[in-house]
This record gives structure tokens, C-alpha cells and sequence, in this order.
């Protein structure tokens, strides 16, 4: 899908609802059948009712402004991501993972989190380690929040 020119003034109003779309549907799957739907499908449906609301958000306006834009924008960049921060999502996480299930991905959440926890974290043992605790989890329902554990280790990463 392209959304024309002619929606370029309300496009953050359109991210922000494909999002909002977006955690609604997956929410709404994975409550009804303990797993997520087919994410191409997913997206492609989200997509199409977006192309639908363009010409209707476009003529009567936006509800967000560029103000509030510019507002969420600061709030995310000046976001703290703390090392302690990434250890209370960590070992909620690992806590939330099925002992059965995911061995692999178990293993490397908890060397993540042994790592973190030590006093003398490596960024080149976070970059091997990073690409394969996200790969342990894709096709998952832990896929998700693995992926945002692992920006939010290279966000603390950059800024340390």
C-alpha cells in the first residue's frame, strides 16, 4: 500500500492508529486462541482499513497536532533506559516463559540477564548473544517483547 501526498499531514495520525489496530487485533488472538494470527495477514488487513480512513481523516483534520507530534516525539527520545530497567523486564520475562518450551531462548535470557547483573558487561558478547536470543524466539508469542528487551539492551548499550 502507498498512501499519496496528499496524506502526508496526517500520517503520524495514521501510524499511530495502525498501532492502535494493531495491539487491539493481537491482544484480541491471542486471548481468544492463546496464539497470534498470521502477522502478514494481520498487517494487511490494518493497512487496508488505513487506506480507507486516509481520505476521511484528511478532509476533516487531524486529531493530533503537530505540537502533540513533536511532544510524543521527546517523550519517547528522552525515554531513560536504565540497566536496572532492562533487569526487572528481564526476569519478568524469563519468569513468564514456559519451562517446557523455548529452551534455547530460556538459556540466553537468563545469560542476558547474568551478564547485565555482572560489573564487567561485554557489547561484543551482547552482540553475538543479542542476534540469537531474538532468532530463539521468532514465530513465538514471546517474539514480541524479546525483540523490544533487545533494543532496549542497545538503546542502554549506545548511551553507556
Amino acid at each position: 500500500m502507498y498512501l499519496e501526498k496528499k496524506y502526508e499531514k496526517v500520517s503520524f495520525e495514521l501510524a499511530v492508529y495502525s498501532l492502535g489496530m494493531m495491539q487491539s487485533v493481537l491482544r484480541t488472538m491471542i486471548s481468544a486462541t492463546g496464539q497470534y494470527g498470521n502477522p502478514e495477514t494481520v498487517i494487511r488487513t490494518i493497512l487496508k482499513n488505513i487506506e480507507y480512513l486516509a481520505p476521511h481523516i484528511a478532509k476533516q483534520g487531524s486529531l493530533i497536532t503537530s505540537e502533540m507530534s513533536q511532544a510524543l516525539l521527546n517523550k519517547i527520545e528522552d525515554k531513560p533506559v536504565t540497566k536496572d530497567m532492562i533487569i526487572e523486564q528481564l526476569k519478568g520475562f524469563i519468569k513468564n516463559l514456559p519451562d517446557d518450551d523455548l529452551k534455547r531462548g530460556h538459556e540466553l535470557a537468563q545469560f542476558l540477564l547474568e551478564e547485565l547483573e555482572s560489573q564487567k558487561e561485554s557489547d561484543a558478547i551482547f552482540e553475538v548473544v543479542l542476534s540469537a536470543f531474538n532468532r530463539s524466539f521468532t514465530n513465538t508469542s514471546h517474539e514480541a517483547e524479546a525483540h523490544q528487551i533487545s533494543i532496549y539492551i542497545w538503546r542502554y548499550l549506545d548511551l553507556n
